[in-house]
């Protein structure tokens, strides 16, 4: 559960003001309110407020304010004038006593509303602010005084802290109570909906079919965002969408006809994770109907109107997963096959070494939910067919490798989010020119259920062409299928355990799992035991391949990397590094440590040694070996070597599976991998 936040521009003004403040002297010359300017209101004041914080004028809101509030602003508080502008602004009806006023302003903020009660008292001849007033919902008030911010800032504290002390437990249990609801809605759409599909229906599901053009781009995008499943917030953008949609979007998906339309009035959308849609109701808020409205006008660069074409909806709350709309474009290319919006989630440079990594996501929202019952398990969803330069050299360090894991569909929404390691990115290579793949849609087209009113142990049955018999039951419940490889090969379930009262129960944790060579398990914990059980299986798919392609991506930065590799050199030894046993380190029954030290002698940083751990006895013979690799702690700042060239580091690693009379371990190198992605065996050499 979030916790209602404070006004923005309240909280940047105080929270970060020196606590020395508190104990300043108030300053001479407050007056009063008997010698106050004519011109002097306490509207006239917040309306001055708001005019200086819309325009970044410091000046302006140093006016406003008491001179013990200034010397706070001038000591260094840290106050930003910069960020969104108030709109829409409402001043309430101000209140006046002898030496006190106040008065309530409603703005709207980046599509969310502000309310706030500025707090004057006369100074000078005329009402300034010292203090703010902010109702949090849910939380009452808490009044921040800009004169004692030592003092308010510690009760501020207090009062939250008291807050949250005596509504976290509730707001915790609420919150677990919340999300498991959630997850068993989610569960029970999916398997209510899971059935036999046919593709040649499931084909169109993402299909646009009507003519959208002359409708505000603001409920146009509203309208496929709903189809989808997910709610839209604007942002700045708002002002941007609200001439009409000239693209003609009939034939398109729904995520390539929101791309077209955004990329009309100089945007882009921001997609949200699938998993992130948990936090979103399963029935979506239809979007506002558009009124009437009068012809727009366009103007330089993007469509504007001058009135707006469509009800302002409330943005959707925070917690909510949403497509973001961002001012101006594509930073990445995108390419849409089938219902899936490919392109670059993220693109992580090591010039020192000339590598890199790739991250492609594809993503889709709106499926059938019976799709993903095909999803499930280690199946490959995406794969890449060429990664290459200009000259056409390929820049993957491994074009072998393949990226299994088949995820799970949420609210209809899937993905993947594949990292590919890169290697030379010289300086010539300013761009990945082709990026190359396939994503891969499994669409069911054989499905059975399962329905057990008392579960017991040695239960056997048929499901299609398969056996099955339970293997446990309770809250941990295990049921064994065999039959046809290829049946077994692409089988995958889903379970819902029902209570006494017809009510479904959490499920902790399920998985379809391979049990040996010819069985498939079906693995569920739940919360509790179950009265009645449910499973549906998946016993055929259909596969479709989506090819898609991504051209030219920016690699920035390339003129700093190496304009060539450097040649491999290594004196002194026959192998470029070695390794030297130094002692076990702790029992050997928990897996002990196995000190070590490792010399580079090669002109190039070592990033990872693949080598194996030989257990020997005290007579030096070998008992056993284990496969092992040996890697530099982990950074965030990038490629962090195991051994720079020519040194010689200490080094600890978990020994696995040590047999009882090892007395001393032989590291065995089967491969060099250094930092620029060049690779050295002794098998090879």
């Amino acid at each position: 559960r979030s916790v209602p936040r404070l006004s923005t521009w309240c909280i940047l003004s105080i929270l970060t003001l020196p606590g020395v403040l508190a104990s300043c002297d108030s300053p001479s010359g407050k007056g009063s309110a008997a010698a106050l300017s004519e011109r002097s209101t306490p509207l006239a004041t917040a309306e001055e407020f708001v005019g200086a914080l819309n325009s970044a004028d410091e000046t302006a809101l140093e006016k406003v304010l008491t001179e013990k509030a200034r010397l706070g602003l001038k000591a260094g508080s840290g106050f930003s004038l910069g960020g969104s502008t108030l709109e829409r602004v409402v001043y309430g009806k101000a209140t006046e006593e002898a030496e006190a006023a106040w008065i309530t302003i409603t703005a709207t903020r980046d599509e969310k509303i502000e309310d706030i009660t500025l707090h004057m008292r006369p100074e000078e001849g005329e009402w300034r602010i010292h203090a703010f007033e902010v109702r949090v919902p849910g939380h009452g008030s808490v009044k921040l005084d800009l004169e004692s911010l030592v003092t308010v800032a510690e009760e501020f504290a207090e009062s939250m802290a008291e807050q949250m002390a005596e509504g976290f437990q509730q707001a915790f249990e609420e919150g677990m109570r919340e999300q498991e609801l959630r997850e068993r809605l989610d569960r029970r759409q999916t398997f209510d909906r899971l059935r036999t599909l046919s593709p040649e229906s499931v084909k169109m599901d993402w299909i646009v079919n009507e003519d959208l053009r002359g409708q505000p781009a603001t409920q146009v995008i509203e309208q496929l965002a709903y189809e989808l499943g997910l709610p839209v917030r604007f942002g700045k953008a708002r002002s941007r969408l609200g001439a009409p949609v000239a693209s003609d979007l009939v034939g398109l998906t729904r995520l390539a006809a929101i791309d077209r339309v955004l990329s009309e009035f100089d945007c882009h959308a921001i997609y949200p994770q699938p998993h992130e849609l948990h936090a979103n109701p399963i029935d979506l808020p239809p979007p506002a109907v558009a009124p009437s409205a009068p012809a727009p006008q366009l103007g330089s660069g993007y469509a504007t109107a001058t009135e707006p074409m469509t009800e302002v909806a409330a943005a959707p709350p925070e917690e909510w997963a949403a497509i973001e709309i961002a001012v101006g474009p594509e930073t990445h290319p995108v390419a849409h096959v089938g219902p899936f919006r490919v392109t670059i989630g993220e693109l992580d440079l090591n010039t020192k070494y000339a590598t890199g990594e790739v991250t492609v996501t594809a993503h889709a929202y709106g499926l059938d939910p019976a799709i993903g019952g095909a999803s499930e398990g280690l199946n490959e969803t995406i794969r890449f067919e060429e990664v290459s330069d200009s000259r056409g050299r390929d820049l993957r360090q491994n074009p072998d490798v393949r990226f299994l894991g088949g995820g799970e569909m949420i609210r209809g929404a899937t993905g993947s989010q594949t990292s590919l390691d890169l290697h030379g990115l010289l300086a010539d290579v300013p761009e990945i020119a082709t990026l190359r793949g396939t994503r891969i849609l499994a669409i069911p087209t054989a499905v059975e259920t399962l329905n057990f009113d008392a579960l017991t142990v040695g239960d056997t049955g048929k499901v299609g062409a398969l056996e099955y018999e339970v293997k446990s039951v309770g809250r941990s419940i295990q049921i064994a299928f065999s039959g046809e490889a290829k049946v077994l090969e692409g089988l995958s379930c889903i379970g819902v355990p029902v209570d006494g009262d017809g009510e479904d129960i959490t499920v902790e944790y399920d998985s379809t799992m391979e049990w040996g060579r010819d069985e498939v398990h079906y693995q569920l914990q739940a919360k509790e035991e179950p009265s009645r059980f449910e499973v549906k299986c998946v016993l055929a798919a259909v596969e479709f391949e989506y090819p898609f392609t991504l051209e030219k991506i920016d690699l920035p930065g390339h003129e700093n990397a190496p304009t060539s590799l450097r040649a491999l050199k290594f004196t002194g030894s026959s192998v470029p590094v070695s390794v030297e046993f130094g002692s076990l380190v702790g029992a050997l029954d928990d897996f002990p440590k196995v000190a070590m030290s490792v010399t580079n002698h090669s002109n190039k940083a070592v990033g990872m040694i693949s080598c194996s751990f030989e257990y020997l006895d005290a007579t030096g013979k070998k008992l056993e070996d284990f496969p092992h690799t040996l890697n530099a702690t982990a950074s965030f700042d990038g490629p962090v070597p195991l051994v720079e060239a020519g040194q010689t580091v200490p080094h600890e690693a978990t020994a696995f599976f040590v047999p009882e009379r090892t007395k001393s371990v032989r590291v065995s190198i089967t491969e060099v991998q250094f930092l620029d992605a060049t690779v050295w065996s002794p098998a090879e050499n």
